[in-house]
């Protein structure tokens, strides 16, 4: 099934490199960091020189002092606004080559649309198609107690963490999709819904045990789970499927099997 997977490529990935740049943004790092770079040079050349008069050159070839600390001055100015830049285009180009593998850059999870697409491939290329798919909805609840407590970044910490479980948890060759906020959606090919049901009540189990560290801030926990699933046999839409999963997290046992 990763083979499967392995062939899949986002529409529209073609628009920039596997580092995220496009071709003028690219020219542009070049050029940022050759600047950065010689400004550095520049920093660490006045600097040497303020502090051995004479030594870095012949005393006629010598800046006169009172050009050296304005010199320096801006040296340092452009070397960090150099490095600023070039770290925040860098920074957008690491989110854009994640999402051009469809993935949630905080969480690592598949983006919705991309998991619908990943999964119309699946049912396209491999031999006999996917026979039976069980799809697990995951609702986090607590994440806004954190968030009002501790601060968004802590929610944010929360919701990685709790993908990391989820992704454990779940059986070789599964998808799983952050729909937005703390929702999570798995798609588990070739799974019976007794072994899909066991998976999402490891992954409730764990939910409730958690205690996500911030450091100086202690500990948060107080998170649960809601857990649905349903299984289908029929190769319906995956969006269809989604909801009805979403629909079945109230209720108190597995579903039936069936299309």
């Amino acid at each position: 099934m990763r083979d499967a997977q392995a062939k899949l490529k986002p529409p529209g990935s073609e628009a920039f490199g596997e580092d995220g740049l496009y071709e003028l943004e690219r020219k542009t790092v070049r050029r940022l960091r050759r600047i950065f770079y010689g400004s550095l040079l520049l920093c660490v050349f006045i600097v040497l020189d303020l502090a051995f008069p004479h030594a870095l050159m012949p005393q006629k070839y010598a800046l006169p002092p009172a050009f050296k600390l304005p010199l320096l001055l801006w040296a340092i100015v452009i070397t960090v606004y150099v490095f600023i830049t070039l770290s925040a285009i860098e920074r957008k180009a690491r989110e854009r080559a994640e999402s051009m593998e469809g993935r949630d850059v905080l969480t690592g999870a598949y983006s919705l649309a991309y998991s619908v697409y990943a999964l119309q491939e699946m049912r396209s290329i491999t031999p006999h198609g996917v026979r039976e798919l069980a799809v697990g909805y995951v609702h986090i609840t607590g994440i806004e107690n954190v968030n009002m407590r501790y601060g968004h970044a802590a929610g944010s910490i929360a919701v990685k963490n709790i993908a990391q479980i989820i992704s454990d948890a779940l059986p070789y060759g599964a998808l799983l999709c952050r729909m937005g906020g703390a929702e999570f959606a798995a798609f588990m090919p070739e799974t019976k819904v007794t072994e899909a049901w066991a998976t999402l009540t490891k992954i409730q189990e764990s939910v409730r045990a958690l205690e996500v560290d911030l450091g100086d801030r202690g500990k948060a926990g107080g998170l649960a789970a809601r857990i649905g699933l349903i299984v289908d046999k029929g190769g319906r839409p995956p969006e269809d499927l989604m909801r009805d999963a979403a629909e079945n997290a109230s209720a108190s046992g597995p579903p039936q099997e069936g299309a």
